[in-house]
């Protein structure tokens, strides 16, 4: 809820996938087609499945029919990404930030973690500090 209001509150376009069970296929064609700058995941549960989507377009004929270069910014709220996934996604979206954010829902967003030098999270109190 948080970043459609956002997004709507900043003057940007919302992009709402209405099926009733989540595909990772359908999702990720969405997020080419739309040319969406940011997405919301839900930790491993939905970004495994993305990830595996992207591996699987680029291994396709061509090297992929998706463009994913309006992609900015991929965050997961809910539950952390594991190491693996964010290596997979930084490895096959190299333009993208991948971030973990968290925070009570009924509050908004209050933080976000970055992984520090010796690859364990750190809480991120401004752009240029971790902590």
């Amino acid at each position: 809820m948080w970043v459609a209001l956002q997004t709507l509150l900043y003057g940007g376009a919302l992009v709402l996938d209405t099926s009733r069970h989540f595909d990772a296929d359908t999702a990720v064609t969405l997020l080419a087609g739309e040319r969406v700058a940011l997405t919301m995941l839900i930790g491993d549960a939905t970004a495994r499945p993305i990830t595996d989507a992207i591996a699987a377009d680029r291994r396709g004929v061509g090297g992929g029919r998706l463009d994913l270069s309006a992609l900015q910014v991929v965050a997961s709220g809910g539950a952390i990404l594991s190491t693996s996934v964010k290596e997979q996604l930084r490895a096959l979206l190299p333009h993208t930030k991948i971030v973990d954010t968290y925070g009570a829902s009924e509050t908004g967003g209050q933080g976000r973690l970055r992984l520090g030098p010796d690859g364990s999270p750190k809480l991120v109190t401004d752009e240029h500090t971790a902590v």
